[in-house]
């Protein structure tokens, strides 16, 4: 009954969420695109008995590459289909894996919506020999999807907040039955691992395996441009920089970075949005304050990278590029911080 009113539930709010979709495609037009695939329509052009990955959007796409990497490196003969739901996500991919899309080795798609005869139709298009999702992304219909192929299902990289698990706690005849559906949960630490354990998963389909993201090798250009970058701003300038920033934090960080200005003058406050669509709303936040505003994609466009001695903000309205801003930082506060 639980499952029923699920697919009832998300069946009649599909309309909503493409209308969702359209409306946010006016900032990234990547949400008009490749509709398709999001109803399990697309030519599959890799091998079957692969391996699935699934990693959402940027954040997991980036922590999923050293696995990416060790798959590929142990079954080289093997495709590896990786989808995401989110543009970003999809774009990173492509960043990624270039040379791998094109030689065959790496297929991308986006995952469809979670109803049963999506989900049917994508497993038996990919026939994969194992699923591996990143982090928390759990959806029914695919993970039991995948149980009737009998494909196992492995969560990666787990997380799960108190108060994610609260929320699965109330729809017990959902999330119970979606969780016995997993062969295995490799927890990032042990209160994950107790959390899923008390939504109903047996103690001995989860491990505590550590965040995968340590295993990031961050590449040596991105550290070399990063220092470059630094040294245009001005090598002694101190550089802030606030990481996949949330609705909200824009503001408060840009609050206290206005109170920092009485002791460190000359300090650049460099804010990375975590969202595309976001960019031209913390460019205007930043401008209501009266700040001097340089945006990353202007300077581009200009040739010029460097940001002035006026420079307060310089705000990083381009995808891809995380690692080498890091690398640019003396300080880096990661999104989140503040609203979870």
């Amino acid at each position: 009954m639980a499952r029923f009113l699920y697919n009832l539930v998300f069946t009649l709010v599909i309309p909503f969420i493409l209308i969702r979709m359209w409306l946010r495609g006016g900032a990234n037009p990547g949400y008009r695109q490749r509709w398709a695939e999001r109803f399990a329509f697309f030519k599959f052009t890799g091998k079957a008995h692969g391996l699935l990955i699934h990693s959402v959007s940027v954040g997991e796409t980036l922590a999923a590459e050293p696995l990416v990497r060790s798959l590929q490196a142990a079954n080289p003969d093997l495709t590896l289909t990786i989808t995401t739901t989110t543009p970003t996500g999809s774009d990173q991919v492509k960043r990624l894996y270039a040379d791998d899309i094109a030689a065959g080795r790496i297929f991308h798609v986006y995952l469809p919506y979670d109803l049963p005869w999506l989900t049917s139709r994508f497993i038996n298009k990919i026939q994969p020999k194992i699923c591996i999702i990143m982090e928390t992304e759990l959806w029914p219909n695919i993970i039991r999807s995948c149980n009737k192929q009998q494909v196992p299902v492995i969560l990666a990289n787990a997380r799960l907040s108190e108060k994610s698990a609260k929320g699965y706690a109330k729809f017990p005849k959902l999330t119970q039955p979606m969780l016995q559906g997993l062969d295995l949960i490799a927890a990032q630490h042990r209160n994950d691992a107790d959390r899923f354990i008390r939504l109903g998963l047996a103690d001995n389909r989860v491990d505590v395996t550590g965040s995968i993201k340590f295993d990031i090798r961050v590449p040596e250009q991105a550290l070399q441009q990063g220092q470059e970058l630094k040294r245009h701003w001005g090598k002694d300038r101190p550089v802030l920089v606030l990481a996949s920033s949330h609705e909200g934090e824009d503001d408060l960080i840009l609050s206290s970075y206005q109170d920092l200005l009485a002791d460190f003058a000359d300090l650049l406050l460099v804010i990375v949005p975590r969202h595309p669509e976001r960019f031209d709303e913390v460019a205007a936040l930043v401008l209501d304050r009266e700040l001097h505003l340089v945006r990353r994609s202007e300077a581009f466009q200009k040739g010029n990278l460097q940001a002035n001695p006026m420079t307060q903000v310089y705000l990083a309205d381009t995808m891809g590029e995380m690692l080498l801003l890091l690398a640019s930082a003396d300080i880096a506060i990661i999104g989140g911080s503040f609203i979870e």
